[in-house]
């Protein structure tokens, strides 16, 4: 799921030609699901990353209330998850040209699961 699905409806909700092309590139419908916790504990990964885009695409956005609820929950312990990494890249320095290149600053978070090894 790409997160610009529920932003573009948004952004061009009057422009009907505009959606009508965007339906070409975008799945119609979008799996949400996947990101509950019932999904999760059928799931039962041993980690669970979460990178920049997650961050960036799901966090403080309104777009998708339900990730971002589940993102919270997962980050704050909610499930049986604990953060054994959350490291950021240096900020970029001032010289570099262009400021914004989007790929250099990275926040990643491992979290695992609060599981009994072999379990």
């Amino acid at each position: 799921m790409s997160g610009r699905k529920r932003l573009f409806d948004t952004i061009f909700a009057r422009d009907d030609k505009t959606l009508e092309k965007i339906k070409r590139f975008e799945p119609p419908n979008e799996d949400v699901g996947w990101y509950t916790g019932e999904a999760l504990y059928k799931r039962s990964p041993d980690y669970v990353a979460v990178d920049s885009l997650y961050y960036e695409r799901f966090l403080g956005n309104a777009y998708y209330p339900g990730i971002e609820r589940f993102f919270t929950d997962l980050l704050n312990g909610k499930y049986p998850y604990r953060i054994v990494y959350d490291r950021k890249t240096p900020p970029v320095p001032r010289w570099i040209y262009p400021k914004d290149i989007d790929f250099l600053e990275n926040r990643l978070t491992i979290l695992s699961g609060n599981r009994p090894p072999g379990n």
